[in-house]
């Protein structure tokens, strides 16, 4: 080992302490009571602050001002220019010394040219943050980050190569990763997460878009639009171009979206409306609330679905409309209702993104209606909706009815409601989008890494849900189970989430008592009720996860 190198032209101050092999450049000026560790390399122009610490092998490039409250470890590289802080809010003539904020950048970690880190935050292990981005909150070791604000776009190997989600093998060293939601570590680093698994994790999804939405959601209050205007005009160019419908309404809410549709095809006292009592309530609740009658017809044992077979029967010279629902995002069978010659209006307020074999869901009906509740696939930072048509004349009805019906202002040729979609969602939802596909697919391979699963551990208690339509994008993957509540409190007792969607069927509601309905009259949707219980399926879930979900599953049948 060598004794350090300082160029002539470097300022070293008394009480600093330079590690073997470290060279500080032309220029640098390093603070009293700095610790510079071994193998370290300052560049030209370089700061580092009173009390900083490098740790071995950390290179500076040149420009780069290290302050107080910033720790860097082992083998680091900041890039040219790179820019560390240490308080939030800095003023010229406040001293806020008393506020500093402690930054770390952790071992191996690569920051690029001109990035900036604004202070307490943390820096992962093995992280890499691309040039010019602005890092306004912690970033996971392994993560790729760019942007401002910095977002994660990827996942970097050791060794600094960009590692792929689907086969995360390093291209340089071979070195296999296990990926785990929003954690990356190495095949031989600690298992991931050993903490509670929630039923969904709106944090996961929603944290690394925070700091974009909350950019999307100033700009409307900057513009104070926010009511109608271009940025739900966006959103629905977007979601429409997206789903591959023709029309997409933004509304204020799945319920409303479904009200909306409804009344589009005129629906009122004395119709009566074909649906499922195996479904959310205002499947149904929105037709009592047009003073219409909802006729139930019993599920599909596989799907949870309408049963088309059984739908005929029930059909009248009242029946204005048929509302079959693409339950926890499996299509519904329309095709085979389009035959009965009655409007379809589909409750796809789960699937978002499905797709039968002729078409996407949204546009095999009438009308469709969607939810962008949080918890869905696609989900707001509140209420809100969509309805999608591809029948020019109920699009523009449709687009009447949110604003009471006026066209134009003041006008009223129909009575609507107030039914828009505010700009501050639909500004969230144009940040959410473009992710959606990724998030879909994620859903779906977790779904079929929970059915091989199941099929290993061969539980004759435990029926996985069939997938009959290739396009289902599971909002929720659910199970039938024997012993369901028990089951339900044994994964509660071992921090596994769980839900029942739905304990009690619509036509045992005693809101529809009126209807004259009793236990046994459809059979299929009371067994279900019974039976299903929905499992974490969200896309950052993760293998380890789902195993610690399987195993527990196994361990209660096994007792």
């Amino acid at each position: 080992m060598s004794a350090p190198f300082v160029h002539p032209t470097a300022v070293v101050d008394e009480g600093v302490s330079l590690g073997d092999d470290t060279k500080v450049w032309h220029f640098v000026h390093v603070s009293a009571g700095a610790t510079i560790g071994a193998g370290c390399s300052l560049g030209q122009n370089a700061f580092v602050g009173r009390g900083v610490r490098l740790g071995d092998g950390v290179r500076v490039q040149n420009n780069v001002s290290i302050y107080e409250g910033v720790e860097v470890e082992d083998d680091a590289f900041l890039g040219p220019s790179c820019v560390f802080t240490n308080v939030l809010n800095p003023r010229s003539f406040v001293s806020r010394k008393h506020e500093y904020r402690k930054t770390r950048v952790g071992r191996g970690a690569s920051v690029g040219a001109n990035a900036v880190i604004v202070c307490g935050h943390d820096l992962g292990d093995h992280c890499f943050v691309g040039a010019g981005a602005v890092v306004t909150k912690d970033v996971p070791p392994h993560a790729l980050v760019v942007g401002n604000p910095a977002r994660r776009v990827g996942w970097m190997s050791r060794a600094g190569a960009r590692i792929s989600e689907a086969d995360p093998v390093c291209p340089e060293t071979g070195e296999r990763y296990r990926i785990e939601g929003e954690v990356c570590v190495p095949l031989d680093g600690p298992l991931v997460d050993e903490g509670p698994i929630p039923l969904l994790d709106l944090a996961a999804q929603n944290g690394p878009l925070r700091e974009e939405a909350m950019i999307a959601i100033r700009e409307v209050v900057r513009e104070d639009r926010f009511i109608m205007g271009p940025e739900l005009d966006a959103f629905e160019r977007e979601i429409a171009a997206h789903l591959g419908v023709k029309h997409a309404i933004g509304v204020s809410s799945g319920t409303d979206a479904l009200l909306a549709a409804l009344m589009a095809l005129d629906v009122g006292p004395g119709d009566e409306v074909i649906t499922t009592p195996f479904s959310f309530f205002a499947t149904a609740g929105v037709v009592h609330r047009l003073g219409a009658t909802p006729v139930f017809v019993d599920v599909d044992p596989a799907t949870f679905n309408l049963d088309p077979a059984q739908v005929a029967s029930k059909q009248t010279e009242r029946t204005k409309a048929i509302v079959p629902v693409h339950l926890f995002g499996q299509p519904a069978d329309v095709a085979a209702l389009r035959s009965l010659g009655v409007p379809i209006v589909e409750d796809a307020a789960q699937a978002i993104g499905a797709r039968a074999d002729e078409g996407p869901v949204g546009a095999l009906g009438a009308l469709a209606a969607f939810s962008f509740f949080p918890s869905k696939n696609l989900g707001a930072f509140g209420d809100a909706g969509l309805v999608s048509t591809e029948d020019d004349a109920l699009a523009e009805k449709v687009r009447k009815l949110r604003v009471h019906g006026g066209h134009p202002k003041y006008f009223h040729a129909l009575v609507g409601g107030n039914f828009r979609l505010d700009a501050l969602q639909a500004a969230v939802l144009r940040v959410k989008l473009p992710h959606l596909d990724r998030w879909q697919q994620g859903r779906i391979d977790n779904a079929a890494r929970y059915d091989a699963l199941f099929a290993e551990a061969g539980l004759d208690e435990v029926t996985p849900p069939p997938r009959v339509a290739p396009g289902h994008v599971y909002n929720q993957y659910t199970i039938r189970a024997r012993d369901r509540d028990a089951l339900a409190a044994h994964l509660e007792r071992e921090g596994i989430g769980s839900a029942v969607y739905y304990p009690l069927p619509l036509h045992l509601q005693a809101c529809f008592a009126h209807l004259g309905h009793a236990e046994g009259d459809f059979p299929e949707a009371e067994r279900a009720s019974r039976e299903v219980l929905s499992l974490p399926i969200y896309p950052e879930l993760g293998e380890g996860r789902q195993r610690r979900v399987v195993d527990a599953i196994v361990r209660f049948y096994a007792r």
